[in-house]
């Protein structure tokens, strides 16, 4: 095992005894060691009043994303990478013509970096406030039926999409559904059975 390559994802969400108001926390687990489990929290969020609403996606996320962000996080990173590639190259270029000592280049190419990040960093801010936050400001308005039917139309996108493309299937077949909340507790909107239950009429739990 290498580090937290090798890993399983775990998000656990709810409310605590004193709660009034859900959180979740994200972890990476990579194993059981001697001495403990070796993990590795990735993200604790809370809602309160300030903020009044999150949405989150795991796993096999970059329709979601897409969605929500306005921009393929794949397509994201391979643009920011072609244009730091197209600055280096550019640059080169000037520097041999202007007869320039070519020994500069690593500070150059430092500076193209930081020009990238700086983009990254904008572009961030933008799809935030343009996509994001309007998206989640709407939610924050949504019944509990109409959020378990946004997240449940999200993970079948995710489905379809996979399923026409060449990418590996690895998101598909019927979609659980549930709703978690403090009055009412786990509340499943959709579920599906491993067997088939008009066979089984003695069966009565949902």
């Amino acid at each position: 095992m290498r580090g937290y390559e090798d890993y399983t994802g775990i998000v656990v969400a709810g409310f605590g005894d004193k709660e009034y108001l859900p959180s979740f926390v994200e972890y990476k687990i990579c194993g059981l060691f001697p001495g403990g489990l070796f993990y590795k929290e990735l993200k604790s969020i809370s809602i309160d009043h300030s903020r009044r609403s999150w949405i989150d996606t795991f796993a096999q996320d970059e329709v979601v994303q897409a969605y929500l962000y306005g921009i393929d996080p794949y397509l994201k990173k391979k643009m920011l990478g072609d244009i730091e590639k197209l600055l280096n190259r550019s640059s080169h270029a000037l520097v041999r013509v202007a007869g320039l000592d070519e020994s500069k280049m690593d500070g150059i190419k430092e500076a193209n970096r930081s020009m990238v990040k700086q983009f990254e960093e904008d572009l961030n801010d933008y799809t935030n406030s343009n996509y994001l936050s309007g998206t989640e400001r709407m939610i924050s308005f949504l019944s509990k039926d109409e959020m378990a039917g946004m997240a449940g139309s999200m993970i079948s996108f995710m489905s379809l999409k996979r399923r026409v493309s060449e990418d590996e299937e690895t998101v598909g077949g019927p979609v659980d559904v549930a709703v978690l909340s403090r009055g009412e507790g786990l509340i499943w909107i959709k579920r599906k059975h491993y067997f088939n239950r008009d066979l089984n009429p003695f069966y009565r739990r949902e």
